[in-house]
């Protein structure tokens, strides 16, 4: 910027305009130096560069590990095992009963049938 200036804009100004240029986090930081504008944009030089390095030591340690996963891969297998054998238990009971109660009805309605007797016959 400062070479295309040609001296008609003060550093004063051009500090400002590189300053809006960076990404807020380091416009905050940087805002109040009373540094001079080569100083300034050293500094968010090395800034970024040691960002760049935070954040990717902050995604590999925050990223899983299968040795973490492992676990909970197994147990959700489990989980979903016992839910299947939950849900065959189920519906061979439901289907056990179901008999009975259909035989047990059409034979009371049988001996119904053979015990009504009339009083004037």
């Amino acid at each position: 910027m400062k070479e295309l200036n040609n001296g008609r804009v003060t550093d004063e100004v051009l500090k400002t305009l590189f300053l809006q240029r960076l990404p807020l986090s380091k416009q905050q930081i940087l805002s109040d130096s009373e540094d001079d504008l080569e100083s300034l944009v050293h500094i968010a030089d090395k800034f970024g560069e040691t960002m760049a390095s935070a954040s990717v030591i902050g995604e590999m340690l925050t990223r899983p590990s299968s040795s973490m996963l492992e676990p909970k891969c197994e147990e959700s297998t489990n989980q979903v095992q016992r839910l299947s054998r939950e849900l065959s238990r189920r519906k061979s009971r439901y289907r056990s009963s179901k008999t009975p109660f259909s035989n047990a009805f059409s034979r009371s309605h049988q001996y119904e049938k053979i015990s009504v007797s009339c009083a004037f016959c």
